[in-house]
């Protein structure tokens, strides 16, 4: 599955393509670990949904990705997303012409499929074809950082006082972390549904 741009091609991936696209995708600044091929074999493992991701190629230098998985569930949920399971994993792309490649090859795919929807998380960038190709939805989700530091001793000194403190009292009481395995199931989801009846 081939379609041209200019000098743009786009394809579709399989896995021989995973070392070019991984290189890609880790050199990209606007990636995420879910943008990697190992999500595409983690959700086709565990979900058994289809996946289709689209690779940009240009004189044979690749340009940009677009992970894209069919979600389907039997008379509720039949649409193409990049990406479930998470909250990103849009398109990466060099420049707007590449990313307007792979948006109609995108488009194309799911009229050939005949997929209901198609659902982009996350920003593109503004060019004629994506405001004609996809509307804006507004979200009330929101995604926090935080810049880790150097050692944990310069971030436990960043946390407010009564944070520390509540640290402190937990190591003073001989609190201590272990893993468990699948015999402290019950025992996990005792404290926590307690705690979140108390939380309301």
């Amino acid at each position: 599955m081939t379609s041209c741009h200019h000098a743009i091609s786009v394809h579709l991936a399989d896995h021989s393509d995973q070392y070019r696209w991984d290189n890609y995708v880790l050199h990209h600044p606007d990636s995420s670990s879910y943008h990697l091929f190992a999500w595409k074999y983690a959700v086709e493992e565990s979900y058994g949904h289809s996946c289709h991701y689209l690779y940009s190629e240009n004189q044979g230098q690749l340009v940009g990705v677009l992970p894209l998985i069919h979600l389907k569930f039997l008379g509720v949920v039949d649409e193409l997303v990049a990406l479930p399971y998470c909250d990103v994993g849009n398109c990466l792309c060099d420049s707007e012409i590449v990313q307007d490649a792979l948006l109609q090859k995108a488009f194309r795919l799911r009229n050939t499929l005949n997929i209901r929807g198609m659902s982009l998380r996350g920003p593109l960038k503004e060019t004629a074809l994506k405001n004609t190709l996809l509307q804006s939805v507004p979200s009330e989700k929101v995604r926090m950082l935080l810049n880790l530091p150097s050692s944990s001793a310069e971030l436990f000194a960043g946390f407010k006082s009564k944070l520390r403190s509540q640290i402190h009292k937990a190591e003073k009481n001989r609190i201590n972390f272990k893993w468990g395995t699948v015999e402290q199931l019950d025992d996990l989801y005792s404290v926590f549904s307690r705690n979140m009846h108390d939380l309301g």
